[in-house]
């Protein structure tokens, strides 16, 4: 009886050993590598000055996923970070334990976790984070946003070892700035000017003047025979004022009534004008 004992107890330790070394291994199994990571970004063509975002995503392959470090690198003269964000991979109340920007190095650091204590875990392919940045001034044929040595992804079954496959960096271009465009006035049309025709000045016609001289101013007709209504030459003679009548050599039409052909009869009384 003793003998059968011994036997069974070996037995049944035997077993268990071999149970517990093949449980070991099947952990050691699913806590092998095989989770990947990668960016993605709507555009490779990136403009100066414009904004854009890059997404982190997760495949966990068969890894139960507790855990993700990021560290990128990327080019500080082309590319700006101004935040990161927390994504949707891990399930449950997630810590972001670190959150490091520098445009001067051109690196983020970045690490969320879950406590292991929870038991929650990714399984399923999903959002680890959100880059928010901007392209400078300055344009290159092609610029790099890359994994660095650092990162690395922690698993439920053996959360001190990195379970990081592989992983897929980006490529941008970052091209010329997009020029504004600039609007063309429409010319204002000049009006076309309306000529006004200037009336032609209609010319009046101005009356000779009558010479009109004072009555006490007397014409004296030479003797000589003259006929009336005659045309001809006289000199003046001075009025009893001293003022000449009319100037000399003024040519003057004598009327019938005051003289005849054979002179004025009565000078006295001749042509008062």
């Amino acid at each position: 009886m003793l003998q059968l004992l011994v036997v069974l107890i070996i037995a049944v330790g035997a077993f268990i050993g071999i149970y517990l070394l093949r449980s070991s291994q099947d952990i050691r199994e699913e806590a092998a590598p095989s989770t990947s990571l990668s960016m993605t970004t709507n555009t490779t063509l990136i403009h100066p000055g414009q904004s854009f975002s890059i997404d982190v995503n997760a495949t966990p392959g068969n890894n139960q996923v507790i855990g993700v470090q990021l560290d990128i690198h990327f080019d500080p003269r082309y590319i700006n970070v101004s935040d990161v964000t927390l994504g949707t991979f891990l399930p449950g109340q997630v810590d972001v334990v670190k959150k490091e920007i520098d445009n001067v190095a051109g690196t983020i650091f970045y690490v969320v976790w879950i406590n292991p204590a929870t038991r929650v875990y990714a399984t399923t392919p999903g959002l680890v984070a959100t880059i928010i940045a901007s392209a400078p001034f300055s344009s290159s044929p092609s610029t790099s946003v890359t994994f660095g040595t650092g990162t690395l992804v922690a698993s439920l079954e053996d959360p001190g070892n990195n379970v990081l496959q592989n992983t897929t960096n980006l490529n941008l271009v970052v091209g010329t700035p997009t020029p504004t465009p600039t609007s063309t006035p429409t010319p204002t049309r000049t009006p076309t000017p309306t000529f006004t025709n200037t009336p032609t000045p209609t010319f009046t016609n101005t009356p000779t003047p009558t010479i009109a001289l004072r009555p006490d101013l007397t014409v004296f007709i030479p003797s000589a025979g003259v006929v009336g209504n005659s045309l001809f030459t006289f000199t003046t003679t001075v009025s009893n004022n001293g003022t000449a009548a009319i100037p000399s050599g003024t040519s003057i039409r004598l009327h019938t009534a005051y003289c005849t052909t054979s002179g004025c009869t009565n000078p006295n009384n001749s042509l008062a004008l």
